[in-house]
């Protein structure tokens, strides 16, 4: 089974930003389509690894980019489990 977490934003640009944020912090971040059991709103959203929330919270929220959610994708072959990260950030916009 393969773990990860899925940061979720309002608008492309946002998650563009988050992801040239992280990426000089040196996080390794990949951008996705977003899940479309997770949201059809934004279409983008940046994959990690699980246990970085709180690091990622801190850096986006001091360079003001907005976090719209998170959620962890336990993939197991083609099936997926959805599961939403309670919000520790106080950003739920």
């Amino acid at each position: 089974m393969v773990e990860y977490g899925v940061a979720l934003f309002h608008s492309p640009s946002h998650a563009l930003r988050a992801e040239a944020v992280l990426q000089r912090a040196g996080l390794g971040v990949k951008m996705i389509p977003t899940p479309r059991q997770i949201s059809s709103d934004c279409g983008l959203a940046l994959r990690f690894e699980r246990g970085q929330e709180e690091r990622i919270a801190a850096l986006l929220a001091e360079k003001q980019v907005p976090i719209k959610g998170w959620h962890t994708i336990q993939a197991r072959g083609p099936a997926r489990a959805l599961t939403n990260i309670a919000d520790r950030t106080g950003n739920d916009d």
